[in-house]
């Protein structure tokens, strides 16, 4: 689940489950009439808890919407039911939470074309790649840990000014290179998993990082 605790009116939600509800209110922003965009920001002010309500009354159905947004809840479900289907820059934002409004504008078109060019172009393969990525660069922190040169018998140069770019290249290319296309299409997280890392280090969190992809990708 991308929720751990409710969100809105009368919630005592952390920042990363409000900014998961913003985001997630922006990928259904078409359906809310009157409702800006809003700031993915993690404080569920009057503006939040509007969109809420609204998302309530126009898709939801609810005559009295509550605000609120719980973890295992229908306004969840339609939320997520809402979304438009593929992959898109808020996307990316959902699945790597900490990461950067900088980091994601850098990082993804190069994801996007490397993704769609290496077949990484089905839901779940691209809630895989992309969960994994997310535990080794620490959610687009270290490009260096996407894609070690010393790892790739030296094919790339990441001293490079594009070093973004040579990371997504590479990591891409050893996706490719390993058939983890296939493994991702048998679901199969612990081989892709022991591939990419020679054992099941940090396993929980690759597991956690998929659950989310999925819920923001796989339909």
């Amino acid at each position: 689940m991308c929720i751990s605790q409710p969100v809105g009116r009368n919630a005592t939600a952390n920042r990363d489950n409000t900014t998961t509800v913003q985001i997630l209110l922006n990928l259904n922003l078409d359906k809310l009439i009157g409702i800006p965009l809003l700031s993915e920001d993690g404080v569920a002010g009057p503006a939040t808890i509007g969109a809420i309500e609204e998302f309530q009354r126009s898709v939801v159905g609810l005559k009295t919407p509550d605000g609120r947004v719980d973890p295992h809840g229908l306004t969840l479900r339609k939320l997520r039911e809402g979304m438009a289907i593929g992959f898109t820059e808020r996307h990316l934002r959902g699945i790597m939470i900490h990461a950067t409004p900088a980091n994601i504008a850098k990082y993804f078109p190069r994801l996007k074309q490397n993704m769609a060019v290496n077949g990484i172009d089905r839901p779940l393969r691209q809630a895989h790649f992309l969960a994994q990525i997310a535990h080794e660069s620490a959610e687009l922190r270290y490009c260096e840990e996407i894609a070690s040169g010393s790892a790739y018998e030296g094919r790339v140069d990441l001293d490079s000014a594009d070093r973004p770019a040579l990371a997504v290249d590479v990591a891409c290319w050893f996706w490719m290179e390993h058939g983890l296309n296939t493994l991702a299409d048998k679901d199969d997280v612990v081989r892709v998993t022991r591939v990419i890392n020679g054992g099941l280090n940090g396993l929980t969190d690759r597991q956690s990082k998929l659950v989310r992809a999925k819920f923001f990708l796989v339909r």
